[in-house]
C-alpha cells in the first residue's frame, strides 16, 4: 500500500512539472508573438499571464518539485522489494544500451 501511494504521487508530481514546462513554453510563444506586435488586443491579458507565471516562481516551484520527487525516489529505492529485469533501448538505429528497472516502482538502477 505504501509503495502504490508513494507511485501516485511521484506521477503526480511529474505530471504537474511537465505541465509546468509547458506553463514556460507558451509563455515563450506568447511574448515572441507579442513582440511582433499581433496581441495588441490581449496585451493585458499577456501581462497578466506573465505576472502570475514569472520565470523566478516557476523555477522555484521546479526545484522543489524535483526535491520532492527525489526524496519519492529514495524512499521507493529503500522501500520497493524490487523486481529487476534488463531491457534495452535503442541510442542509434544500429546501436542499443542495456538498462536495468524495476518492474515495481520504474526505477532505473
Amino acid at each position: 500500500m505504501e509503495l502504490d501511494k508513494l507511485l501516485k504521487m511521484k506521477n503526480s508530481l511529474e505530471i504537474f512539472k511537465s505541465a509546468i514546462n509547458e506553463v514556460s513554453n507558451v509563455k515563450c510563444v506568447i511574448n515572441n508573438d507579442t513582440d511582433k506586435n499581433e496581441n495588441g488586443n490581449i496585451t493585458d491579458l499577456i501581462r497578466k499571464y506573465n505576472a502570475f507565471f514569472s520565470d523566478n516562481f516557476l523555477l522555484y516551484l521546479t526545484q522543489d518539485i524535483e526535491k520532492i520527487i527525489s526524496e519519492i525516489t529514495n524512499k521507493l529505492n529503500i522501500t520497493c522489494e524490487h523486481e529487476v529485469i534488463t531491457d534495452y533501448i535503442d541510442v542509434f538505429p544500429d546501436r542499443c544500451l542495456p538498462i536495468k528497472y524495476c518492474t515495481k516502482c520504474n526505477i532505473t538502477l
